[in-house]
């Protein structure tokens, strides 16, 4: 059966019965749940359905209600009654302290209340404070899944089947989750950022060095990748995403600095910042001037300006996108946007610069002829 085939089929169960369920349809199309959920996405945004969890229902009056339909608000109307959001964050320390600073502002603007739920980066416990939140009677949910969407996809199908709406924070659902919300940081253009300015102050050996297990990294591959065509020497380097003091991250930043030195590398992009200063204290220890002899950018800028020296970093607008996720969900609660199209914002940092990004000393060579 054909997609036009099966939305017609779905639209007309939908006009008899009022409620569809995902698991029903895909067993009786012999058909997956996934092209289940895009086709009652594209109904969403025909304005004939409304998704709840498992499935959707009808908008709009029934073709065979019995008695009198419930009355269905108008699309753009707006809802009086005080709204609750739920957030759920993996952490509420370190970078997403910032994020907090945002949501509570936009919380303060709009006199929303906030619940907060903190997963401590397990999907497990996430999908469960999820549910209780719903259960709760939040009007809308914003949520950073503690993984990305190639590693761990469960909740962001869980969120996509849920009745309200759902602001993704700092994540990005991809193609197969479109159909969410998403406010981030634009990582990889601030990576595209970083590396642009080492190549303008003439850097023409450079080094990613990236925590691998971060929902940042990807993206900071990316802006590195898209960039690597500007130097003679580009090198990537992956470091364990574990605290300073972690024997493991200490060992691994040794092995980035004996590649500095094989390759002749320059400048750095150093993520997250604990790394980034414990780089340039491992450097100097070796001898190796910070920022002569290796200039190193930091990413995330949380403490980068409490090195000695102060480190050049990039940071990502954690507060406005804590404003904006909160923002977004509140607009999507107060007003019925049966039919609209799914917003994705990605906001691109800043790089801050503390007077540490010199040009490297040119290479002695060989000494000038002098004509007579």
């Amino acid at each position: 059966m054909r997609a036009t085939e099966r939305r017609a089929a779905i639209e007309r169960e939908l006009r008899l019965t009022g409620k569809v369920s995902v698991a029903e349809l895909a067993k009786a199309m012999s058909t997956s749940p996934i092209s289940i959920r895009r086709d009652l996405n594209t109904l969403v945004e025909r304005g004939v359905a409304r998704r709840v969890h498992g499935g959707a229902i009808a908008v709009g009056e029934r073709t065979t209600a019995p008695g009198r339909p419930r009355p269905v608000r108008r699309p753009g109307a707006v809802d009086t009654r005080p709204i609750t959001i739920g957030l759920v964050i993996p952490s509420a320390r370190y970078y997403f302290t910032g994020v907090l600073d945002g949501v509570k502002a936009a919380a303060a603007q709009t006199r929303v209340r906030v619940v907060l739920a903190v997963s401590g980066y397990s999907g497990e416990e996430e999908r469960s404070q999820i549910r209780r939140l719903v259960d709760r009677g939040v009007q809308a949910l914003v949520v950073t899944p503690a993984q990305i969407v190639a590693n761990d996809a469960e909740t962001y199908r869980a969120l996509v089947d849920l009745p309200l709406p759902v602001v993704l924070m700092e994540r990005d659902g991809g193609d197969e989750y479109a159909a969410l919300d998403s406010v981030r940081s634009d990582h990889a253009y601030g990576a595209r950022m970083a590396f642009g300015r080492l190549a303008g102050v003439g850097h023409r050996a450079v080094m990613l060095v990236c925590a691998e297990r971060t929902a940042t990294a990807g993206w900071l591959r990316a802006g590195f990748e898209a960039t690597r065509d500007q130097f003679d020497v580009a090198e990537r380097v992956a470091i364990p995403s574990a605290p300073e003091f972690d024997p493991e991250l200490r060992q691994r930043v040794d092995e980035a600095l004996d590649r500095c030195v094989e390759l002749g590398v320059t400048g750095a992009l150093v993520h997250p910042d604990v790394a980034a200063i414990l780089m340039a204290q491992r450097a100097r220890e070796r001898g190796i001037d910070t920022p002569g002899g290796l200039e190193i950018i930091a990413y995330d800028d949380e403490v980068a300006a409490l090195a000695d020296p102060a480190l050049d970093a990039v940071a990502p607008p954690k507060d406005e996108v804590g404003r904006l996720a909160l923002r977004l969900a509140f607009e999507r609660a107060r007003t019925s946007r049966n039919g609209a199209l799914p917003r994705h914002i990605a906001l691109p940092p800043t790089l801050v610069l503390r007077g540490l990004t010199l040009r490297p000393a040119p290479s002695a060579g060989p000494e000038p002829e002098v004509s007579v």
